[in-house]
């Protein structure tokens, strides 16, 4: 199974609940897609108070979701993205697999399952992300 995986790191630290954003310094906000044929997220990571949204998206296989989310990120997050990496994996990985594939992006962290929703993402520095809050829909 093809997961396209997108990564966009943004030059603001920010926190959900305190309705604050400010210059990333040490730690940044990013927003991240995994997209397979069966399952959509949408992830961002608020780095002031290490929260974490997920969104789930229904699949659907008329749609180029790799595209929407190019172009999402680009609407609403252009002005403040340092950088955008998208990956694609095809099949299971392991450990070592996924270290691997950080280091050919030059990109720190790791990939994890976040505790409370069970959703996988890239943890840029190795902190403890939690959902906190919940997003206004």
């Amino acid at each position: 199974m093809k997961t396209t995986i997108i990564i966009v790191i943004l030059s603001v630290a920010s926190s959900y609940s305190r309705n604050v954003e400010e210059p990333a310094a040490t730690h940044y906000d990013t927003l991240q897609w995994w997209i397979t044929p069966t399952q959509i997220f949408r992830i961002k990571t608020f780095a002031l108070d290490s929260d974490l949204h997920v969104h789930t998206i229904k699949p659907d296989a008329t749609r180029d979701f790799v595209k929407i989310a190019s172009e999402n990120n680009q609407k609403h997050y252009g002005d403040i993205t340092i950088r955008s990496v998208q990956i694609e994996i095809a099949g299971d990985l392991q450990a070592q697999d996924w270290r691997k594939i950080l280091a050919a992006h030059k990109l720190s962290g790791r990939f994890e399952t976040s505790t409370d929703k069970k959703i996988p993402f890239w943890n840029p520095d190795g902190r403890s992300y939690n959902t906190t809050t919940a997003p206004q829909e």
